[in-house]
């Protein structure tokens, strides 16, 4: 059985009306041996209102389709002194408890479930930890650093689809140590006896997705793909067939979030914030191969991190642009979206993936970046018929096969170049101008290739949980005749980076 959830965003009181005695277990409060707990477990609430790259990024973004699902829930609760989900590796996991599907209630502030706690006493510096949608955990934990180095092997399960991805994995977002508030702190209700209509204690828990989501922003579609002007003063335009992930991480990420503290990557916090000044990251987010990833990565380490999206893998190789990478067939999911800028309207969700980060110093190395690589059918407005450029023809709407000869110019614009029907016009063309240095490409049926780099937060290039990478294209001539995973040419990219909000009304998304 399984039971959609949409959440609200507003953190709200966990009480029932009238409770005026809300209090903090502990001292010398009664034995609650036997007693009941409701957990309740919602998105991490906002801490900044005007967001910066990283951490909040461009604001936030609800999730759709089958990414608010909740099928269990997993509770553990430890004693912290004071260092919160940092506080030493052999802290004992004192009471843990699994809920289903069934148990699982939806409520204003989020979906709630009534444990009882057999066994176990709360106490005042207790804390309570939750991993959602990773099945029943409990004998692989025992020690607060068990859970801290645990790795979730399933983030989310693929369908045959973006669209049809389920059972999206999400774990506790802050560190106790780092919060005011009593997220994750266990609240008496009531003294005397409980049962589960009446539990003696409560615990709100924000919880966020261990995997992240990588959306494409677009105005206009068609059966071809997606729709681009490249120049309005010519009138060249492409459509936009095929779209890859590159690069894109098949290793687990840590069930809890790590950052280092500051730019030094031996000193680690769990869930702890990012950091950012002037859109630059002050502090890393560190996956279990962030400190791997140097100049003596074998070919066997990025086959098990990247596979076939490995980088080198697509370069040059046509056939990776499949059927499963054709645009046109992931249409009917897009969905509509307020766009920080420009005239995109809609999204497409291409992907999601694993953590993927790496340090400063391997920030431009692209065997390690996550991008996307795309396959485009591009349209000259016109293409000259011979080397005089006397008479021309029109593309054809799927393509057509043209010549580019393209002028070397620092600024290179469209308008600057000029397309053939055959190799002989072009090259004729260009001895005829030498003053242009002009390179001649060969486009069969107008296909090209493009490339972009995902970046997390300024300069920093990456893929970190729980954000929705927002991507909106714009394009100023032809890309390579063949997929070359490199320095981005002829195409601008605008990353939107957005923290993965569940969504607010109670909907469910077929």
């Amino acid at each position: 059985m399984r039971i959609t959830y949409a959440f609200i965003l507003a953190f709200l009181s966990l009480l029932l009306a009238g409770c005026d005695d809300r209090r903090t277990v502990g001292g010398e409060e009664p034995d609650a041996a036997g007693a009941y707990l409701k957990l309740t477990v919602a998105v991490a609430p906002q801490s900044r209102s005007n967001p910066s790259p990283g951490e909040e990024g461009d604001g936030r973004e609800d999730g759709v389709r089958k990414e608010n699902d909740i099928e269990d829930i997993t509770l553990f609760i430890y004693n912290d002194p004071g260092d919160g989900l940092d506080s030493d590796a052999a802290t004992p996991l004192l009471f843990s408890c699994h809920a289903s599907a069934a148990d699982l209630k939806r409520e204003a502030d989020g979906v709630s479930c009534v444990l009882q706690l057999s066994g176990y006493t709360p106490g005042a510096a207790h804390r309570v930890i939750a991993v959602v949608n990773a099945g029943d955990i409990r004998d692989e934990v025992r020690t607060l650093g068990e859970l801290r180095v645990r790795l979730a092997t399933g983030a989310w399960r693929e369908g045959k689809t973006p669209g049809a991805c389920y059972r999206f994995m999400m774990a506790s977002a802050f560190n106790g140590a780092k919060r005011t508030d009593d997220d994750g702190k266990i609240i008496r209700l009531r003294d005397g006896a409980s049962d589960r209509d009446n539990p003696a204690f409560a615990a709100r828990v924000s919880v966020e997705r261990v995997a992240a989501r990588i959306d494409l922003m677009f105005a206009d579609s068609s059966d071809l793909g997606i729709e681009y002007v490249v120049n309005s003063t010519t009138g060249a335009t492409l459509s936009l067939t095929h779209a890859l992930p590159v690069n894109r991480m098949l290793a687990p990420s840590y069930t809890l979030k790590h950052v280092s503290e500051g730019m030094d990557t031996s000193a680690l916090l769990v869930c702890g914030d990012e950091t950012t000044s002037g859109g630059v990251a002050t502090n890393y987010v560190i996956e279990p191969s962030t400190l791997l990833k140097t100049g003596d990565v074998t070919d066997a380490m990025l086959d098990s991190w990247y596979g076939d999206s490995r980088a080198s893998r697509l370069r040059g190789n046509t056939g990776a642009f499949g059927s499963s990478a054709q645009i046109a067939s992931l249409l009917s999911e897009s969905m509509a979206i307020t766009a920080p800028d420009g005239p995109e309207t809609r999204f497409l969700t291409l992907a999601y993936a694993n953590e993927n980060t790496v340090t400063d110093a391997q920030a431009g190395d692209w065997r390690f970046v996550t991008g996307l690589a795309f396959r485009a059918v591009y349209r000259p407005a016109r293409i000259y018929a011979d080397a005089s450029c006397s008479a021309s023809v029109a593309p054809e709407r799927g393509g057509s096969t043209f010549w580019l000869v393209r002028p070397t110019r620092q600024e290179m614009r469209e308008e600057d170049c000029l397309y053939f029907t055959t190799e002989t016009a072009a090259r004729a063309y260009a001895d005829a101008h030498p003053e242009l240095l002009a390179t001649v490409t060969g486009y069969e049926g107008g296909v090209c290739y493009y490339n972009l780099w995902i970046r997390h937060a300024g300069e920093l290039p990456g893929i970190v949980r729980n954000n929705i990478y927002c991507v909106g294209l714009s394009f100023t001539g032809p890309g390579e005749p063949l997929p070359e995973i490199t320095i981005p040419k002829y195409v601008e990219s605008r990353i939107f980076v957005r923290k993965w909000n569940f969504r607010p009304q109670g909907e469910i998304l077929m």
